[in-house]
């Protein structure tokens, strides 16, 4: 993936005035268009910024400048419920979950040698197994089964704790320390 350049001082100050303009009055207008002059003064703090930016970008050879940073607004941080997919996170779509934290959420990852089972809501209901079985990963078909038989045992949908984790991640966060707190941390890791 191609990495994005660090924009240059006037053209970011350019587009964030452009930006601005049509959602303030005049007279704010006129004061941001200010400050932003002031903040572009050679030797000044734009200028400190920018060189670091700069900085950045060189010294992340493995991502992008931009990419832990974009990484943490829109996934972590993202209070509602609703997913957000980013490019280039796909790797994290197994053997990862998010954790609701407050104020901003953390990320947990786990080794795929130990952690060789899947969990299914079907529901509202969480059925787990394993996809592998004597060292041997299940084929397609007992895969198949396996989904089948959650399908055939689910029954009626219930009210669960998948439901949390569709609210607002603070409210989730929350209920998320109160479940561990009642002594079933242990069932969220298996999640």
């Amino acid at each position: 993936m191609r990495r994005p350049p660090v924009p240059k001082l006037g053209d970011t100050i350019e587009m964030y005035l452009k930006s601005v303009k049509p959602l303030v009055p005049a007279a704010a207008f006129e004061r941001t268009r200010k400050e932003a002059e002031k903040f572009m003064v050679p030797g000044g703090i734009g200028e400190e910024l920018q060189e670091r930016l700069v900085r950045r970008a060189k010294e992340r050879t493995d991502s992008s400048w931009l990419a832990e940073w974009w990484t943490q607004l829109v996934t972590y941080k993202e209070r509602e419920g609703s997913a957000v997919c980013i490019a280039g996170r796909y790797k994290y779509m197994f053997n990862a979950c998010r954790v609701p934290k407050r104020l901003q959420d953390t990320f947990r990852k786990y080794d795929p040698v130990n952690h060789n089972h899947v969990v299914v809501l079907r529901n509202k209901k969480f059925y787990e197994f394993d996809l592998v079985f004597d060292r041997r990963t299940l084929s397609f078909e007992e895969i198949q089964f396996q989904l089948e038989r959650v399908i055939a045992n689910a029954g009626p949908k219930e009210s669960s704790i998948g439901v949390l984790s569709s609210q607002n991640r603070d409210a989730w966060a929350a209920a998320y320390d109160q479940v561990i707190h009642e002594g079933n941390g242990a069932s969220l890791n298996r999640l």
